[in-house]
């Protein structure tokens, strides 16, 4: 039978319960990982979100109610415990709880679609993707998405201790910030609008607002049909922009900064998470490496990658060059390949302003610095074949006074992916959305 709650109230989750608290009692609630029955011994596992607990029951100890629900009990059901900490060397942690009583608050339908503790057949990404929720209660998998969010957190306290401040932009748009192409094209009350694929026209507008250091962080949206390890069609990004720079190196300065704080704190804040992965945080040469485009080429060359001048790396050229140099950025990449917004170089407009940087042998991020002059952005629109009257709101914001600014974006599940060496980018977001998946 199915209970409520009542007036129950979790009082601690599985990891903020010690040896010291021996003979506390406590609510505990969670899911029955596994299931042990040892005559006159009964075991739970308890699992929540911190980890896990032993629930012990001993004939003559625990009551006959507390027996017979045991009877009724399967693996992931949910229920809540009532008890006494009990400290017990032979228990996981040394401790385990001596129930006074047991809510079933609900079950779980059997066969399982997806086993959680057995290690001996691991399910594809697939099937585990399949069964999402089930997949997420995995210890291993739960660590990936508590590392995320500490990246993210990181992001956020470290710009804003810089003075920057947290704005958010539009996710519908009227424009394209780097191609139309690229872009989901819905209704938006009977004129074309699309989900955005980068906050960047508008984090841009938003400097000429006055608001001259900003940080967002924005879900965004790629039209793209690559079904690879690394892409998703949408993802979190984290950006920044910053006004009144003299250069890109302004901005640049901030990846070796938030990079050594992220490196810094991770191992304080993330123990519990990487010990569970079995992941040690490499260390991280601070100032990050640079390379220009054409520097990046003559490496490759002279080590059997032949990448044609003004195209893009290929993913074995990123892998390759960061077995020289990781993490590095990237600077001084051709103008052609850069957006209508990358600022050219003064000497050489072949060359942009724009930079990548690379980490573990993937791209995590790129940025540039912004072209701030009115003539010359609507020049570099009409070169990448595009109306500039398709762009007047944003256009407009640079006729009032646009401070010489700069940016970079992060994408969050790539960033994830290539710190803790994963296979496969889907293994960073909660609910993946790739060309073959919209469910679950």
């Amino acid at each position: 039978m199915i209970e409520s709650l009542g007036n129950w109230i979790r009082t601690h989750y599985s990891n903020e319960i010690n040896t010291e608290m021996d003979g506390q009692e406590v609510i505990v609630m969670g899911w029955c990982r596994e299931l042990r029955d040892i005559g006159k011994l009964k075991f739970i596992k308890l699992a929540d979100r911190e980890g896990f607990l032993q629930i012990t029951a001993k004939e003559g100890v625990a009551s006959p109610n507390i027996f017979k629900k045991f009877e009724n009990l399967g693996r992931e059901d949910v229920i809540a415990v009532k008890g006494i900490i009990k400290a017990n060397k032979e228990a996981p942690q040394g401790r385990e709880i001596i129930p006074i009583d047991i809510k079933i608050l609900n079950t779980a339908e059997k066969p399982l679609p997806l086993e959680l503790e057995t290690k001996k057949t691991p399910a594809d990404i697939t099937t585990r993707l399949n069964a999402r929720v089930l997949d997420l209660r995995k210890p291993e998998i739960t660590a990936i998405f508590k590392i995320s969010d500490f990246l993210k957190r990181s992001f956020v306290d470290y710009f804003i201790s810089k003075g920057f401040i947290d704005l958010n932009t539009p996710l519908i748009v009227g424009a394209a910030a780097e191609g139309g192409a690229t872009m989901f094209k819905l209704d938006y009350f009977g004129k074309d609008a699309f989900l955005n694929q980068s906050p960047q026209l508008y984090k841009q507008m938003v400097l000429a607002s006055g608001f001259d250091k900003a940080l967002i962080v924005s879900h965004v949206f790629r039209a793209e049909p690559h079904d690879t390890y690394r892409h998703l069609n949408e993802i979190l990004q984290m950006d920044i922009e910053e006004a009144f720079i003299r250069d890109e190196e302004d901005v640049l300065k901030h990846f070796d900064e938030y990079i050594k704080f992220v490196i810094e704190n991770i191992d304080k804040k993330c123990a519990n998470s990487l010990e569970i992965l079995k992941f040690k945080i490499q260390d991280i040469d601070i100032p990050i490496k640079r390379l220009t485009y054409n520097e990046t080429l003559k490496e490759l060359g002279k080590n059997g990658i032949k990448i044609p001048w003004g195209e893009d790396l290929t993913p074995e050229a990123e892998r390759k060059i960061c077995e020289f140099y990781n993490p590095v950025l990237i600077t001084k990449w051709p103008s052609k390949i850069k957006p209508f917004y990358c600022m050219k170089e003064e000497n050489d407009p072949k060359l942009s302003k724009g930079f990548d940087l690379l980490f573990n042998g993937i791209e995590i991020s790129s940025g540039a610095q912004r072209e701030h002059r009115l003539d010359e952005l609507i020049k570099n629109i009409k070169e990448k074949g595009l109306n500039p009257k398709d762009f007047k709101f944003y256009i407009d914001a640079f006729r009032y006074g646009m401070p010489p600014h700069a940016g970079w974006s992060i994408g969050l599940e790539r960033f994830t992916m290539a710190l803790l060496k994963l296979p496969n980018i889907r293994e960073t977001s909660l609910f993946p959305r790739t060309t073959e998946r919209l469910l679950p």
